[in-house]
């Protein structure tokens, strides 16, 4: 006669195993999206500071299209925006530009992200007419950086 009521289930041995093979496969899966979320705050100001080009020079060009002087204000969006030299003023590139919530600027052309400390995109107008603005980033060379 057989027993055929055998216990069915894992042993010690082999639940021991699952746990360390789960345990290194996560070893090396955390460090990878701790990555993935620098380089993806990296991406978000490198896409701050790519719309700020693009806003300043909608900007720039709309100035020129409707022949106005290289000072005076215009208006994108049903947004007033000063003009300085043929772009936006420091403070005004704020309002040239569509943010979400997250993007916080200072009133004077820098832009951050909220919850970056040590990451940014300045946007500086033009002090000579006929010259171009600056827009520098801080710490977006180093990943590690913009935390």
């Amino acid at each position: 006669m057989t027993n055929r009521n055998r216990n069915q289930g894992f042993t010690l041995i082999e639940l021991v195993l699952v746990i360390t093979i789960i345990g290194i496969l996560a070893a090396f899966a955390i460090p990878r999206f701790a990555g993935i979320e620098t380089q993806a705050r990296v991406s978000v100001m490198q896409g701050v500071a790519g719309s700020l080009e693009s806003a300043a020079a909608l900007a720039h060009a709309k100035q020129l299209a409707e022949g106005l002087s290289a000072g005076g204000s215009i208006v994108m969006e049903n947004q007033t925006i000063a003009m300085t030299n043929g772009y936006p003023t420091n403070a005004d590139i704020q309002n040239a530009i569509r943010t979400n919530g997250n993007i916080t600027a200072d009133g004077s052309g820098t832009f951050t992200y909220t919850g970056f400390t040590s990451c940014s995109v300045t946007y500086t107008a033009p002090t000579v007419s006929g010259s171009a603005p600056a827009i520098n980033t801080t710490n977006l060379d180093t990943a590690s950086n913009c935390q």
